[in-house]
Protein backbone atom coordinates (compact mmCIF):
# COMPACT_ATOMS: atom_id res chain seq x y z
CA UNK A 1 0.00 0.00 0.00
CA UNK A 2 2.61 2.32 1.12
CA UNK A 3 4.92 1.65 -2.47
CA UNK A 4 1.51 1.87 -4.49
CA UNK A 5 1.42 5.73 -2.82
CA UNK A 6 4.73 6.56 -3.07
CA UNK A 7 4.82 5.45 -6.68
CA UNK A 8 1.18 7.79 -7.17
CA UNK A 9 3.25 10.47 -5.43
CA UNK A 10 6.09 10.28 -7.59
CA UNK A 11 4.40 9.97 -10.54
CA UNK A 12 2.31 12.81 -9.46
CA UNK A 13 5.73 14.94 -8.82
CA UNK A 14 6.48 14.05 -12.57
CA UNK A 15 3.24 15.10 -14.14
CA UNK A 16 3.48 18.40 -12.34
CA UNK A 17 6.88 18.78 -13.79
CA UNK A 18 6.11 17.71 -17.51
CA UNK A 19 2.87 20.37 -17.02
CA UNK A 20 5.17 23.57 -15.76
CA UNK A 21 8.03 22.64 -18.20
CA UNK A 22 5.41 22.28 -21.28
CA UNK A 23 4.19 26.04 -19.94
CA UNK A 24 7.53 27.66 -19.55
CA UNK A 25 7.91 26.30 -23.31
CA UNK A 26 4.68 27.33 -24.64
CA UNK A 27 5.31 30.93 -22.74
CA UNK A 28 8.57 30.95 -24.20
CA UNK A 29 7.19 30.10 -27.88
CA UNK A 30 5.00 32.90 -27.95
CA UNK A 31 7.40 35.32 -26.54
CA UNK A 32 10.11 34.71 -29.25
CA UNK A 33 6.18 34.53 -31.97
CA UNK A 34 5.40 38.27 -30.52
CA UNK A 35 8.93 39.30 -30.86
CA UNK A 36 9.03 37.96 -34.56
CA UNK A 37 5.84 39.69 -35.75
CA UNK A 38 6.54 43.43 -33.51
CA UNK A 39 7.26 45.93 -36.26
CA UNK A 40 10.23 47.77 -35.51
CA UNK A 41 9.54 51.41 -35.71
CA UNK A 42 12.52 53.56 -37.05
CA UNK A 43 14.54 55.41 -34.78
CA UNK A 44 14.26 59.52 -34.32
CA UNK A 45 17.34 59.89 -37.01
CA UNK A 46 15.96 57.71 -39.66
CA UNK A 47 12.68 60.11 -40.17
CA UNK A 48 12.23 62.88 -43.05
CA UNK A 49 9.91 65.93 -42.43
CA UNK A 50 8.19 66.09 -45.42
CA UNK A 51 5.28 68.60 -46.18
CA UNK A 52 2.44 67.76 -48.35
CA UNK A 53 2.76 68.66 -51.85
CA UNK A 54 -0.42 67.19 -53.77
CA UNK A 55 -3.94 65.73 -53.62
CA UNK A 56 -4.82 64.39 -56.66
CA UNK A 57 -8.66 64.15 -56.59
CA UNK A 58 -9.78 61.30 -58.85
CA UNK A 59 -13.44 59.86 -59.64
CA UNK A 60 -13.01 56.88 -56.84
CA UNK A 61 -9.69 57.43 -55.05
CA UNK A 62 -6.97 60.52 -54.49
CA UNK A 63 -3.53 60.30 -54.67
CA UNK A 64 -1.54 61.98 -52.19
CA UNK A 65 2.77 62.96 -52.63
CA UNK A 66 4.33 64.13 -49.69
CA UNK A 67 8.05 65.61 -50.63
CA UNK A 68 11.04 67.07 -49.11
CA UNK A 69 13.57 67.99 -51.80
CA UNK A 70 14.63 64.80 -53.46
CA UNK A 71 12.47 62.27 -51.60
CA UNK A 72 8.93 61.52 -51.90
CA UNK A 73 5.89 59.28 -50.72
CA UNK A 74 3.28 58.81 -52.95
CA UNK A 75 0.01 56.48 -51.82
CA UNK A 76 -3.25 56.10 -52.75
CA UNK A 77 -6.51 57.16 -50.07
CA UNK A 78 -10.11 57.21 -50.78
CA UNK A 79 -11.81 60.46 -52.46
CA UNK A 80 -13.70 61.58 -49.08
CA UNK A 81 -9.94 60.96 -47.23
CA UNK A 82 -8.48 63.30 -50.17
CA UNK A 83 -11.03 65.77 -50.32
CA UNK A 84 -10.47 66.02 -46.12
CA UNK A 85 -6.95 66.68 -46.71
CA UNK A 86 -7.52 68.92 -49.35
CA UNK A 87 -9.78 71.35 -47.30
CA UNK A 88 -7.29 71.13 -44.86
CA UNK A 89 -4.75 72.27 -46.59
CA UNK A 90 -6.90 75.02 -47.74
CA UNK A 91 -7.60 75.90 -44.43
CA UNK A 92 -11.29 75.58 -45.02
CA UNK A 93 -14.24 75.14 -42.46
CA UNK A 94 -17.98 73.32 -42.81
CA UNK A 95 -21.06 73.97 -40.96
CA UNK A 96 -20.58 71.24 -38.32
CA UNK A 97 -17.23 69.90 -36.93
CA UNK A 98 -15.58 66.94 -38.84
CA UNK A 99 -14.17 63.77 -36.41
CA UNK A 100 -10.84 65.62 -37.42
CA UNK A 101 -11.60 69.08 -35.83
CA UNK A 102 -13.32 67.10 -33.01
CA UNK A 103 -10.40 65.19 -32.27
CA UNK A 104 -8.36 68.95 -32.48
CA UNK A 105 -10.85 69.78 -30.11
CA UNK A 106 -10.87 67.29 -27.53
CA UNK A 107 -7.20 67.30 -27.57
CA UNK A 108 -6.86 71.13 -27.21
CA UNK A 109 -9.44 70.95 -24.10
CA UNK A 110 -7.03 68.45 -22.50
CA UNK A 111 -4.05 70.63 -22.77
CA UNK A 112 -2.09 68.38 -25.61
CA UNK A 113 -1.21 68.99 -28.63
CA UNK A 114 -0.47 67.04 -31.83
CA UNK A 115 3.55 67.08 -32.03
CA UNK A 116 3.87 65.03 -35.07
CA UNK A 117 2.41 62.35 -37.36
CA UNK A 118 5.33 59.58 -38.15
CA UNK A 119 4.59 57.33 -41.16
CA UNK A 120 6.11 54.33 -39.91
CA UNK A 121 5.49 51.38 -41.78
CA UNK A 122 4.68 49.90 -45.18
CA UNK A 123 2.79 45.88 -44.77
CA UNK A 124 1.16 44.21 -47.20
CA UNK A 125 0.16 47.63 -49.17
CA UNK A 126 -0.80 49.58 -46.03
CA UNK A 127 0.90 52.31 -44.52
CA UNK A 128 0.90 52.59 -40.65
CA UNK A 129 1.25 55.70 -38.91
CA UNK A 130 1.22 56.88 -35.40
CA UNK A 131 0.27 60.70 -33.70
CA UNK A 132 2.76 61.65 -31.30
CA UNK A 133 0.71 63.47 -28.90
CA UNK A 134 2.25 65.66 -25.87
CA UNK A 135 -0.33 66.23 -23.39
CA UNK A 136 -0.62 68.65 -20.55
CA UNK A 137 2.37 67.16 -18.15
CA UNK A 138 4.84 66.96 -21.38
CA UNK A 139 4.14 63.41 -21.65
CA UNK A 140 4.34 61.99 -24.91
CA UNK A 141 1.84 59.55 -26.21
CA UNK A 142 2.16 57.87 -28.91
CA UNK A 143 -1.48 56.49 -31.15
CA UNK A 144 -2.17 54.63 -33.44
CA UNK A 145 -3.43 56.06 -36.68
CA UNK A 146 -4.22 56.08 -40.66
CA UNK A 147 -1.62 58.33 -42.25
CA UNK A 148 -4.53 60.17 -44.65
CA UNK A 149 -6.16 60.92 -40.66
CA UNK A 150 -2.68 61.79 -39.53
CA UNK A 151 -2.19 64.27 -42.30
CA UNK A 152 -5.22 66.21 -41.95
CA UNK A 153 -4.85 66.22 -38.49
CA UNK A 154 -1.21 67.70 -38.59
CA UNK A 155 -2.24 70.15 -41.00
CA UNK A 156 -5.22 71.54 -38.83
CA UNK A 157 -2.33 71.69 -36.06
CA UNK A 158 0.22 72.87 -37.41
CA UNK A 159 2.11 69.52 -36.52
CA UNK A 160 5.10 67.87 -38.72
CA UNK A 161 4.56 65.18 -40.95
CA UNK A 162 7.55 62.78 -40.55
CA UNK A 163 8.31 59.98 -42.67
CA UNK A 164 10.14 57.01 -42.25
CA UNK A 165 13.37 57.34 -44.57
CA UNK A 166 12.79 53.91 -46.01
CA UNK A 167 9.57 54.32 -47.23
CA UNK A 168 10.52 57.18 -49.40
CA UNK A 169 12.25 57.32 -53.03
CA UNK A 170 14.47 59.52 -54.31
CA UNK A 171 13.61 61.56 -56.44
CA UNK A 172 17.33 63.69 -57.63
CA UNK A 173 19.48 61.87 -59.91
CA UNK A 174 22.46 63.50 -57.87
CA UNK A 175 21.34 61.30 -55.11
CA UNK A 176 20.41 57.68 -57.19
Amino acid sequence: MRRKRKRRKKKQKMDVKKIIAIVLLLSFSMTVLKLSERELIPTKSSFIEMKLSNVEIKDDYAIVTLKNHCRELTFFVSKSQGIAIEDARNKIKHGRPSTHDLLESVLASLGSRVKALKIVNLKKGVYYGILEIVDEFGLKHEIDCRPSDGIVIALKTNAKILVARNLTRVTCSELM
